[in-house]
């Protein structure tokens, strides 16, 4: 069926230890991405700091995720 080959592949689960990581990361960059302004600049700093969020999980991962990945499990 034309459908079950459009299916879009899902990530692996991610494990007790990623999400550490990802819980860490994401305090890190607390000050920025919790800011509840959503001006134009504010936008584009959280997504940049999304970003190199992701860039760091990805040098302490065996799996690479995108920003919004990561954005959406928190």
């Amino acid at each position: 069926m034309a459908s079950e080959t459009n299916k879009r592949k899902r990530a692996p689960n991610m494990t007790d230890g990623e999400r550490a990581v990802l819980s860490d990361l994401v305090t890190r960059f607390a000050d920025v991405i919790e800011c509840k302004r959503t001006d134009a600049v504010t936008v584009r700093q959280k997504e940049l700091a999304w970003q190199q969020l992701a860039d760091e999980f990805a040098a302490l991962s065996s799996v690479r995720r995108d920003w919004l990945s990561l954005k959406h499990v928190c």
